[in-house]
């Protein structure tokens, strides 16, 4: 259509090859109503013992030849409860598994983000809005998807707040997760959390309509100056 040509379109997923596409966060289950709940889950979960390195949720299929999820199951099991916990949806009650997740994350200090039914996966800003810090195997499942929320897109700073692990090199046994992930140490581990904590705010949507207040910004409020910025540039004279 052609009156649809020069829309922004806001989607959790966009076409990486339509520039009208605009990724925004997945709404999850938490929707703080002021900047001060913000704040104070901030240090809760910045603060947080994580006496899990890494984890990973998601649902099996067998029947799907060399599924990768099931590489991750075997992964995690391969490095022993003390480094690694898993939860398989297949086994938790559909309305449990948000806070199932939720809980398992917080243990955790990293945790894997494989693709799911498509690229990206809601459980990667879950696990982000609980000071975890994810781990993907393709670049499309969030490095170029949010660029208007998670910054190193086309950057160079996606290693700010996540880690990249090659799923080819998982499959074909030359990278070891666990090997990788104990390779960052305590201190770039504790760095990496603080900016995904830092950047909470701007994945959350808030309850109230009038948004979180103080000026601090929720995904709602960057998604609407965005499309202003978008806006403003295209009605700009030329000079």
């Amino acid at each position: 259509m052609a009156g649809m040509e020069k829309v922004t379109r806001l989607i959790i997923e966009r076409n990486p090859s339509d520039k009208k596409d605009v990724g925004v966060p997945y709404p999850t289950g938490f929707h703080p109503r002021t900047a001060a709940e913000v704040r104070q889950w901030q240090r809760f979960v910045l603060n947080r013992n994580r006496s899990t390195l890494f984890v990973f949720a998601g649902a099996p299929r067998p029947q799907v030849k060399d599924d990768f999820r099931g590489f991750l199951f075997k992964e995690c099991k391969r490095a022993g409860k003390g480094t690694c916990r898993s939860l398989d949806w297949w086994k938790v009650r559909r309305q449990n598994r948000s806070s199932a997740a939720m809980r398992l994350f917080l243990d955790s200090a990293f945790c894997l983000q494989p693709k799911g039914d498509s690229y990206t996966r809601r459980s990667m800003f879950d696990c982000m809005l609980v000071g975890a810090v994810p781990v993907v195997f393709w670049r499309h499942s969030a490095y170029g998807q949010y660029e208007w929320y998670l910054p190193g897109s086309g950057e160079g700073r996606e290693g700010e707040w996540s880690v990249f692990i090659d799923s080819r090199e998982v499959r074909n046994g030359t990278v070891s997760v666990k090997e990788v992930l104990e390779g960052i140490g305590e201190k770039r581990a504790r760095e990496m959390r603080e900016r995904v904590v830092e950047m909470i705010p701007r994945l959350l949507y808030a309850a109230a309509e009038e948004g979180l207040g103080e000026g601090m910004q929720d995904a709602f409020d960057v998604a609407v100056k965005g499309v202003l910025r978008r806006f403003r540039g295209a009605v700009a004279p030329a000079a």
